[in-house]
């Protein structure tokens, strides 16, 4: 990770430098100048030794607490100090703890909804709540409250990540509001390395409550695995569609990854694959069924949706061709590279503090509509730009990556164990009887998400994971 950042870092500086003598051009682009000119001037200014922007409010409205809220750091060296501060002993954010601590473990029956813990009410057409209406409230979090004379944006954190730490120190938490959007975002009990139809109950409920609380749709901004989770929610709660104005996804695994099926035979020596994991394979049966040929499935947009992905992507991939992992049909289909340039370096950890992804996303958001590459403004492209809050960000990505493959310590001890004694490996989740009975799928279970994980002999998996990888089903 730090030998990327130090390609990275010396990469920007001399495409920033390349790039002197257009950026007289940005006068010709007022719209630029809370951000391109902010930007590049505050990180200078930061460079030079001094301090990131100040003067924003303090947050206020919150639903939960937040401990590194800070604000969007503008110097190079600052981000980097707090990137790697943040995996230190007694670093910011919970430090190494925090790291080691991995995702949280969960028992989706102690949450459930039961006498006097309702669920939300039931809308006809919708899948099922599972769990209490008071679980899902507590996930949702709002800094600054939820006004704004634009409405609501929604963020989702990818796989192995809080919304704090993947939106809280980005731009479209620091800058949105100036555009006049409250900025929310949705945690799930696992940070998304459990069960992915569990965690969209909580995307699906988020967007519901946000809306009727506002008055009026919401925008939803998702990143990695946040816009598959999103996909499910609209798919099997169809009357979240009425509360969604806009819909863009960054690196988003609409068809699974690659990488799942590389990894998760691999992840067998140390007991096995998580459920999320194990659910992107490319052909899991999530998300075949997410995918499948029938009408009203999640294989189409179902709202105004832009699907912003990056060439260099080594997670969510293959992210090239005609038909990327992340093209979405009925999508505005962005690749970050056709906005800013071949050489515009943004891998699956940086492309969530881009600021040209930003002006993808920001083009969708004032305009009401899926992006379109005509008109988002291409000033944002300064890589240096962006270093900073990318930089700041290296700690978190230390921490998805190990709640990801390794998840909650305590559980991944017991897998192993299980694994050593029994010669067994968790399997892929069952699907729920409401994907079933959308005819998007067959041998669904009755029984909700209770009862453990099926398990089945080690590298019994293999066939379906080398098949995924191979392209051949």
């Amino acid at each position: 990770m730090l030998v990327h950042a130090v390609i990275l870092l010396s990469f920007s500086v001399l495409h920033a430098h390349a790039r002197t003598g257009t950026e007289s051009n940005e006068a010709l682009h007022p719209q630029n100048v809370e951000l391109a000119t902010l930007e590049k001037r505050g990180l200078l200014q930061g460079l030079l030794g001094g301090s990131p922007s100040a003067g924003r409010s303090p947050s206020a409205g919150r639903s939960r607490a937040d401990d590194s809220s800070a604000g969007y750091p503008t110097s190079l060296v600052g981000g980097l100090l707090d990137g790697v501060g943040s995996v230190l002993p007694l670093g910011t954010g919970g430090g190494l703890n925090d790291l080691l601590k991995g995702s949280p473990s969960y028992n989706p029956a102690a949450s459930a909804a039961a006498p006097g813990r309702p669920s939300p009410s039931a809308t006809n057409g919708d899948a099922p709540w599972t769990q209490s209406e008071a679980a899902y409230r507590q996930m949702i979090t709002c800094p600054r409250g939820i006004g704004g004379q634009r409405g609501v944006v929604l963020l989702v954190p990818p796989t192995g990540g809080s919304g704090n730490q993947a939106w809280a120190r980005s731009p479209y938490a620091q800058f949105l509001p100036q555009h006049g959007f409250g900025v929310c975002w949705v945690d799930n009990p696992t940070r998304s390395t459990g069960d992915i139809q569990l965690t969209a109950e909580f995307v699906a409920y988020a967007i519901k409550y946000l809306g009727g609380r506002s008055g009026r749709p919401l925008n939803v901004i998702t990143y990695s695995q946040g816009g598959l989770n999103t996909q499910w929610a609209l798919t099997f709660w169809p009357s979240t569609r009425r509360w969604v104005r806009n819909l863009v996804t960054l690196a988003s695994p609409f068809h699974g990854t690659i990488a799942a099926n590389a990894v998760c035979p691999l992840l067998e020596v140390i007991g096995g694959c998580l459920p999320a994991l194990f659910q992107m394979l490319t052909n899991s049966r999530l998300v075949k069924a997410l995918n499948a040929p029938v009408q009203g499935s999640g294989a189409v947009a179902l709202v105004p949706t832009t699907s912003v992905y990056t060439r260099q992507d080594e997670i969510v991939m293959p992210q090239v061709g005609a038909r990327p992992i992340s093209y979405l049909n009925g999508a505005s289909n962005i690749a970050l590279q056709d906005i800013c340039g071949a050489a515009h370096v943004a891998d699956h950890f940086l492309i969530v503090g881009d600021l040209g992804a930003y002006a993808i996303a920001l083009d969708a958001l004032m305009s009401g509509r899926p992006a379109n590459p005509a008109t988002v403004d291409k000033s944002y492209c300064n890589q240096l730009a962006s270093l900073s809050g990318q930089f700041a960000s290296l700690g978190n990505d230390l921490k998805y990556i190990f709640s990801t493959v390794v998840g909650n310590v305590g559980d991944r001890v017991s897998s192993l164990l299980k694994t050593v004694t029994s010669l067994t490996v968790p399997t892929e989740p069952a699907l729920q009887m409401y994907v079933c009975q959308k005819g998007f799928a067959t041998g669904c279970t009755a029984n909700g998400f209770a009862g453990p994980q099926g398990r089945a002999p080690i590298l019994s998996s293999l066939p379906q994971a080398l098949s995924g990888l191979l392209g051949s089903g």
